[in-house]
């Protein structure tokens, strides 16, 4: 078997074609309408988008074969965008670069095979191909026409990648905003991030039935904090206090940095009485032992609930204010 050359931009291209990303993934069904009406238009019993990678060929789309991929060394689209032209090979079995291929002297016993070569940015990235097992010759009228094909094939990679594309900044988008609730020090959603999840979840609970909570965790003393050890010694409280908090509500409750020194958490499905439970666990996770190394500093911290009955109209500004009126009430206590 001949030894397959590379092509002399075989490093552009092998760049052009990983940053289309489309080796090593599933069959699109544009390009399997072409590889379809190329099986039909040459009567051939087999079609293929082949891409030719650094070590394998992949195929994007085929007609009548169960193979997915076969290395580059044995392929017929590895010599195929050697050239500008149109690869035909009227019989593989008599042709000295194939004869002695695997693909040739045993299954598929490909005997023709046509390929045109798919180009994107000037480079060869792989052949629109077709197969037979048996010998066959192939006009230059029917050149044209895989040629043709292989040039809509190159329209429909280009619009795949133009798609591709545009899901990676939809899903850039998706972080970026994601990042923009979150708050940065403490790993919990920042006021912006916390209203528009729970606008979320009230849509749920109001839909089926169920009771919520809102809770107000404000700790006291912070200022002090920050005032006798400085501000790094107060952004480690407040990352302690948010982690303790989320250790002791429930995995499906939201946790929000309401503002400096204050916490929020809505808890949908929750009764009233489980509500003070958990705002007890709260109390008891926070200041059951210091928040910080060095001279103690174990933090005051009030809660202020708000429940919510099955069924009522929910509203973030009432009920926030329900909270912190109730927030007042037990500080003053």
């Amino acid at each position: 078997m001949e030894a397959l050359a590379a092509p002399n931009d075989e490093t552009a291209r092998q760049q052009v074609l990983d940053a289309l990303e489309l080796v090593m993934t599933p069959a699109e069904a544009s390009l399997d309408r072409i590889t379809a009406l190329a099986q039909e238009m040459f009567e051939v019993p087999t079609a293929l988008v082949s891409l030719v990678s650094n070590d394998v060929q992949w195929f994007k789309s085929t007609q009548d074969t169960l193979l997915s991929e076969t290395s580059r060394e044995v392929s017929f689209c590895g010599h195929a965008i050697l050239d500008d032209e149109t690869l035909v090979v009227t019989d593989a079995s008599s042709d000295p670069r194939f004869a002695d291929n695997p693909l040739v002297t045993s299954d598929p016993n490909i005997r023709f095979y046509a390929g045109e070569p798919i180009q994107r940015d000037g480079h060869k990235l792989g052949t629109l191909c077709i197969l037979d097992d048996r010998p066959r010759t192939f006009s230059r009228a029917q050149q044209e026409s895989l040629r043709s094909l292989a040039r809509w094939v190159e329209s429909e990679i280009r619009v795949i990648s133009m798609r591709e594309r545009e899901r990676d900044l939809e899903n850039q988008l998706v972080e970026a905003r994601r990042a923009s609730m979150v708050d940065a020090l403490t790993q919990t959603w920042n006021r912006r991030g916390f209203v528009d999840m729970v606008a979320r979840e009230t849509e749920r609970t109001h839909r089926d039935n169920l009771p919520s909570g809102l809770m107000l965790v404000d700790v006291g003393h912070f200022k002090e904090l920050n005032d006798s050890r400085g501000h790094l010694a107060g952004d480690e409280a407040l990352r302690v206090i948010a982690q303790r908090i989320r250790s002791a509500v429930r995995p499906a409750d939201i946790l929000g940095r309401y503002g400096g020194d204050e916490f929020v958490v809505y808890l949908a499905g929750c009764e009233p009485y489980q509500l003070d439970e958990i705002a007890e666990r709260v109390l008891g996770r926070v200041v059951g032992e210091p928040l910080l190394r060095g001279p103690s500093y174990t933090g005051r911290v009030t809660i202020g609930c708000a429940p919510l009955d099955a069924g009522g109209s929910f509203s973030m500004e009432a009920m926030a204010a329900s909270a912190d009126e109730a927030l007042y009430v037990a500080k003053q206590a």
